[in-house]
C-alpha cells in the first residue's frame, strides 16, 4: 500500500496541476501517477476538496472570522492549507489554516505545528514574520506578516541578471540565519518567494523544514518537497542539511535569469529520473547575456554533488557579492578529471564500455613500457589515507609532537595524498615536495611556510604589514578544486583571509575545515575568535567550549573563553577561566593572558590588580598599542587624567597600521570637557587641571578620529556627534563637508555625510 507521505505529495501536486487545468478530474489524474493504489488517491482527492470548501459554504467568506481575526478575502491554497488574508485592530495579517487532515493521520498537523516553532525562533527581515498561533474548531492556523507583493515566479521573465543575483544573495542570507538557528527549510523555490513593494524578497512557508532539535517526521527513504527543485541526494532518501537550501537558492537564481525551471519536464516521474541524472542547460545556452561568472555561481550551487556545491548559503551569498562589486568570484568551472568523474558517476555502463574500448586499443602500445611500480591505493585506502591526515593536520595544528609520525602513516597508505607529503617534509624539515610529481603537496607546503612565518596566531592580532597572498591563495584554490574538502588547504586559507581582515571569508574556510577536522582545537578556536569579533557571543562561547574540551591544556583557548565571557557578562567565569589558563602555563608568561586578566580585573573594579597586569604586558613590549589603551582606560575610568592622556598617546603613537581612533576619540572626550558638569569628580578635576579643557586641542583629536574611522561598524562612531557639538560650530561644518565629498560612494564619506547632517540639525 502506498504510504502517507507518497499520498500527501500527489494530493498537493493535484491541486496544483489544477489551478493550471481546472478540469482536470481526480480519477484520470491518479490513473497516470499512481495506478497501482488509484482508488485510495482518488478518496484522497475528493477528501481534500470537500475540505477546501468547507470554510466558504456555510456563509459569505468576508463574515468568516479565525480566532480574533476578521477573514478578509483568500490569498492561497495549496496541499497543506489555505492561506487568508485577514484584520485585526486595523492591521493585515496573513492566516495559514489547515481544516483538514487530508490523509487521516496527524503528519500534516504535525508538520504545521513544526513550522510554528520554527517560525518562532526566525528573526530575520527576509523571512515572514510569526505573529500569533491557535486553534480554530480544532484545526491550527498560523498568524504571519502579511506581504503586500507578488510571488517570484510571475515576474521570473523580466529580471536583469543584476537583479536576479542581488534577490538570490539576500535570500541565501535569510537562509544563512535559519541554518544558524537549525532550521533548514527544504522547499526553497520562486513560488515560496514573495517580493514586497520596495522589492526585497520574503521567503516563507517553512511547512517542510527541518531542525536540529525537532524530531524527524519521514521515514527512511521518504522525502517531502517539490520534485522540480530538490537536490538529487533528497530523492536518494538522505537527510536534509545546508547544503540542500544551497541547491533550492541554485534553483531561484536559474529560474530568475533564464525564465524557466532547469528542469522543466512535465511528469513527476520525469522530473525524478532528470533530477537524478543532474542534466540540465546551461543557463549561458538559453540566455546569451548572462555573466560568465554568475553563470559560474550556478551550477556550482546546483553541483550533482553536495560537496562540490558552497559549503554554506553565507558561502552562496559571499559570492553573489564579489560577483555584485565586480571582484573575482570564489566558485572555480569543474577541471576535466572533475568533470570526466561526474560523468562516470551518472552513466556508470555508458562509461564502463568506453573505457573497455579505450583499453583493448591501447594495451598493445602501453604494455612495453610499463615498468613495476606499486599498485595504486583502492578508493577504501584512499579513505583511510584521507582520514589519518586529517588527523595529522588536527595534531599539527593543535602543535602535537605525533602530527609527522602520522603523516608518515598516512604516505604509508597512499604514497602521492596531498596533505600527507606536505606535512611530511613540513615537520621533519626536508625538502619541498616536487611540484611536477607532486603539485597540490607542492601548493599546501608553500602556503604552510607562507602561513608559518609571517601568520601571528589569531589572539595577537595580526601581523605587522599587510601581506601579498593572492598566489598562495590561488594555489590553495587550486587544492580545493581537486580536493573540496581539504581540511589543511581550508585552514590555511582561513589563516590567510582572517589575517587580512576578511572576516566572511575566513569564517567560511574554517566552518569547512570543521567537515574533516572536527577533532581540532585550533580550528574551533579560530572561529571562536571571528565570532567573538562579530558580536555572535553565544556562536563564539559553543566553539570555545569545545575547543577547550579538546585541548584542555591550552592557555590560548582558556583565555579566549575568560574574554568571551567577559563579553557575555559573565566576570566569575572568566576569571575562573584565567586561573585555569594560569595553571596551564605553569612558569610561563603569555601578554595575551595578561590582556585578558586585566580586562576582567579592571570591569570587577579591581582596577589596581588590573593595570598590574597591562604594566606586565607593556614591560614584555613597550610598543604594544593595546596594552596601552587598556591601560589608559583603567586611568580614565578612575579619573587619573594625567595617566590616562599620557596613556592615550602612546596609543596612539604604537598604533601599528591606522591611528587608534579610540584612543583620538577618548583624547578628544578629554580635551573638549564634555564630561563637565557631569559629575562633581569631573568638575573638580578640571577646576584642579584646566590645561586640560583645551577646545583646540580637542578639535585636533576630534578630526583625526573621525577621519581614522573607516565608516564600517564602530564602537567609537556613535560619540563624534556629542562631542563635535563642543567645538565652533562653522569649523565643524567646514571639516564635515570636505572629507564627506571624498570618494562620495565609500562607506565612510557616507557615514560623514549623515554626520554632517546630524550635526546641523543639532547644532542648529
Amino acid at each position: 500500500m502506498t504510504d502517507s507521505s507518497r499520498l500527501e505529495d500527489l494530493v498537493a501536486d493535484f491541486l496544483d496541476a489544477r489551478e493550471d487545468h481546472p478540469e482536470l478530474e481526480p480519477a484520470a489524474f491518479a490513473v497516470q501517477h499512481l495506478p497501482e493504489d488509484a482508488d485510495r488517491l482518488v478518496e484522497a482527492i475528493e477528501a481534500t476538496l470537500q475540505a477546501l470548501h468547507a470554510m466558504s459554504d456555510a456563509a459569505p467568506l468576508e463574515q468568516k472570522r479565525i480566532g480574533a481575526y476578521r477573514i478578509l478575502g483568500e490569498v492561497g491554497r495549496g496541499g497543506m492549507g489555505i492561506v487568508y488574508e485577514a484584520e485585526r485592530s486595523g492591521n493585515r495579517y496573513a492566516i495559514k489554516l489547515i481544516p483538514f487532515a487530508p490523509l487521516g493521520d496527524a503528519r500534516a498537523t504535525e508538520r504545521f505545528r513544526r513550522e510554528i516553532r520554527g517560525l518562532a525562533r526566525l528573526d530575520h527581515p527576509n523571512i515572514v514574520a510569526i505573529h500569533d498561533a491557535g486553534l480554530q474548531d480544532g484545526a491550527p492556523y498560523i498568524v504571519m506578516e502579511y506581504v503586500d507583493g507578488q510571488s517570484l515566479a510571475s515576474i521570473s521573465k523580466d529580471l536583469s541578471t543584476r537583479r536576479a543575483a542581488e534577490i538570490a544573495r539576500t535570500l541565501a542570507l535569510a537562509a544563512e540565519s535559519a541554518h544558524e538557528r537549525g532550521v533548514i527549510h527544504r522547499d526553497i523555490k520562486p513560488q515560496n518567494v514573495l517580493l514586497r513593494r520596495d522589492g526585497s524578497p520574503v521567503l516563507l512557508d517553512f511547512g517542510l523544514m527541518t531542525a536540529e532539535d525537532l524530531p524527524g517526521l519521514t521515514e527512511t527513504g521518504d522525502f517531502v518537497g517539490t520534485p522540480r527543485y530538490m537536490p538529487p541526494e533528497r530523492i536518494r532518501g538522505e537527510p536534509a542539511e545546508p547544503r540542500t537550501d544551497v541547491y533550492g537558492l541554485g534553483m531561484v537564481l536559474y529560474e530568475l535569469l533564464v525564465g524557466r525551471p532547469a528542469f522543466s519536464q512535465q511528469s513527476r516521474e520525469t522530473i525524478l529520473r532528470a533530477v537524478e541524472r543532474g542534466t540540465f542547460p546551461a543557463p549561458r545556452s538559453l540566455r546569451s547575456g548572462i555573466e560568465r561568472d554568475l553563470e559560474r555561481i550556478v551550477l556550482t550551487a546546483l553541483a550533482h554533488e553536495p560537496k562540490r556545491r558552497y559549503p554554506s548559503a553565507r558561502a552562496l551569498a559571499a559570492d553573489l557579492g564579489r560577483f555584485l562589486e565586480g571582484e573575482p568570484i570564489r566558485a572555480r568551472p569543474p577541471g576535466a578529471v572533475t568533470r570526466t568523474v561526474d560523468r562516470a558517476l551518472r552513466h556508470p555502463l555508458r562509461t564502463a564500455a568506453a573505457a573497455l574500448v579505450i583499453l583493448g586499443a591501447t594495451t598493445a602500445i602501453v604494455w612495453p613500457f610499463v615498468t613495476a611500480r606499486p599498485a595504486p591505493p583502492t578508493q577504501e585506502e584512499q579513505r583511510e589515507a584521507d582520514a589519518v591526515a586529517a588527523r595529522a593536520t588536527a595534531r599539527w595544528l593543535d602543535l602535537y609532537d605525533d602530527a609527522g609520525t602520522l603523516a608518515r602513516e598516512a604516505r604509508t597508505i597512499d604514497p602521492n595524498d596531498a596533505t600527507a607529503v606536505a606535512l611530511d617534509a613540513w615537520v621533519h624539515e626536508r625538502p619541498a615536495p616536487n611540484e611536477n610529481r607532486h603539485p597540490l603537496a607542492r601548493a599546501l607546503y608553500d602556503a604552510i611556510a607562507f602561513t608559518e612565518a609571517d601568520d601571528r596566531d589569531e589572539l595577537d592580532g595580526g601581523s605587522d604589514e599587510p601581506i601579498d597572498s593572492l598566489d598562495i591563495d590561488k594555489s590553495l584554490a587550486d587544492v580545493l578544486e581537486a580536493e573540496p574538502a581539504n581540511g589543511l588547504a581550508l585552514t590555511l586559507r582561513g589563516r590567510i583571509a582572517r589575517r587580512e581582515d576578511r572576516r566572511l571569508d575566513a569564517e567560511e574556510f574554517f566552518s569547512g575545515a570543521l567537515r574533516t577536522l572536527e577533532e581540532c582545537a585550533y580550528v574551533h578556536r579560530s572561529l571562536a575568535w571571528l565570532y567573538e569579533k562579530s558580536k555572535r557571543y553565544d556562536d563564539a562561547l559553543l566553539r570555545i567550549e569545545r575547543a577547550v574540551s579538546l585541548k584542555p591544556e591550552s592557555s590560548r583557548s582558556l583565555a579566549l573563553l575568560a574574554k568571551i565571557h567577559a563579553r557575555r557578562g559573565s566576570l566569575d567565569k572568566g576569571l575562573a577561566a584565567i586561573e585555569r589558563a594560569k595553571n596551564a602555563l605553569g612558569d610561563r608568561e603569555d601578554t595575551f593572558l595578561y590582556t585578558i586578566e586585566g580586562s576582567l580585573l579592571d570591569e570587577a573594579g579591581r582596577r589596581e590588580e588590573a593595570r598590574a597586569c597591562f604594566r606586565k604586558v607593556l614591560d614584555a613590549d613597550p610598543r604594544n598599542s593595546q596594552g596601552w589603551f587598556n591601560l589608559a582606560l583603567s586611568y580614565d575610568a578612575d579619573h587619573r587624567i594625567g595617566e590616562a592622556v599620557e596613556a592615550y598617546e602612546n596609543a596612539v603613537r604604537y598604533s601599528r597600521h591606522d591611528p587608534d581612533e579610540r584612543s583620538l576619540t577618548n583624547l578628544a572626550h578629554l580635551y573638549s570637557g564634555a564630561s563637565k558638569g557631569t559629575c562633581v569628580t569631573c568638575d573638580e578635576l578640571y577646576a584642579a587641571h584646566p590645561e586640560y579643557l583645551d577646545l583646540e586641542r580637542g578639535f585636533e583629536y576630534w578630526q583625526r578620529a573621525v577621519e581614522a574611522d573607516d565608516g564600517a561598524e564602530s564602537d567609537v562612531a556613535p560619540a563624534f556627534l556629542p562631542i563635535g557639538l563642543r567645538f565652533d560650530r562653522d569649523k565643524v561644518i567646514a571639516f564635515l563637508d570636505r572629507i564627506a565629498s571624498r570618494e562620495p560612494d565609500s562607506a565612510q564619506s557616507r557615514r560623514n555625510a549623515r554626520l554632517l547632517r546630524h550635526f546641523r540639525m543639532r547644532s542648529e
